[in-house]
């Protein structure tokens, strides 16, 4: 069976298709749990961020009286609160001290869009929920440990995220091999067909998702899932591949401080340059040592 044969054959399978398809918390269709309707990107918390200003230490009760609504504020509290962006003391959300930094990148005229990204990232990797602490590591190097089974090792996956760090366009999305790691990391069964697939067998699988997508009323599970204003899009995917790039250069690293990390991850992005970074994070740097302190530093500590 090749590997379109098989992705075609498991859509039969009702539970397979809601489960790679659906971003639900049950469900397996997004690497990162902060995925949902209004954080579709990292960035989105900055934005979050941004809107709630309004209601940094107003009573809760009193929420229904500002521009948004009520039900759309009590999503959006749940990821910023698992930021360290803000705290709530019982009756009041407070915007910590971490969170005025976030605001700091946002209002920022110097910093280009990728840098703000970086800099979020940093103040933002020790992001937890209420099952797990140090969720956004633990899912990058909990995919890295699904794919070395296939005998994909780390440096071999970095190459191929840095590879697929600009894509911008769905097509360029499908043709590449990352995506279909990622997408199907839990499917152990897919990643064996895919991964001992020839290039040939795997650019048919690549076509036809290609061929569904230009059909909005497709139903093919993943062409439907990255329909326009679907569960998904091409700029979330590329969160799941920059995200796991720095993680995993961290990681790789085993440093002590964020300068090697920068050094080397801003030479992927063109437009972030590391030294114009530590000139930013030096007014608050003791902030970002501390989110490094409790997060990398326990990882790897000697």
């Amino acid at each position: 069976m090749t590997i379109l044969q098989y992705y075609i054959e498991k859509q039969k399978n009702t539970s397979w298709y809601k489960n790679f398809q659906s971003i639900g918390e049950s469900a397996h269709g997004k690497l990162f749990t902060f995925i949902n309707t209004n954080f579709r990107t990292l960035s989105s918390f900055l934005e979050q961020l941004n809107r709630f200003r309004s209601k940094d230490g107003l009573r809760r009760i009193d929420w229904g009286t500002m521009d948004c609504g009520q039900e759309e504020d009590k999503h959006r509290v749940v990821n910023l609160k698992n930021a360290d962006f803000i705290s709530f003391d019982g009756d009041r959300y407070h915007i910590t001290e971490k969170g005025h930094e976030a605001l700091r990148i946002y209002d920022s005229n110097e910093l280009t869009k990728r840098e703000k990204w970086i800099l979020l990232l940093m103040l933002i990797i020790n992001y937890k929920t209420e099952k797990r602490d140090f969720d956004l590591i633990k899912a990058v190097l909990g995919l890295s440990e699904s794919l070395s089974v296939f005998r994909i090792k780390r440096i071999e996956l970095i190459q191929k995220l840095s590879k697929s760090c600009h894509i911008l366009t769905k097509n360029e999305l499908f043709e590449s091999d990352i995506f279909w790691l990622i997408t199907f990391y839990t499917e152990n069964e897919f990643l064996k067909i895919f991964i001992n697939s020839t290039e040939e067998e795997k650019n048919e699988l690549k076509k036809y998702l290609i061929k569904c997508s230009t059909d909005k009323k497709s139903k093919d599970c993943l062409a439907h899932k990255y329909v326009s204003s679907g569960a998904y899009s091409v700029k979330s995917f590329g969160e799941d591949i920059n995200i796991s790039l720095c993680v995993l250069v961290i990681a790789a690293l085993q440093d002590k401080t964020w300068e090697a990390f920068l050094s080397i991850i801003c030479k992927f992005y063109p437009s972030a340059n590391h030294g114009k970074i530590l000139d930013f994070m030096a007014k608050n740097r003791s902030i970002y040592d501390e989110v490094y302190k409790n997060t990398f530093a326990i990882f790897y500590k000697e």
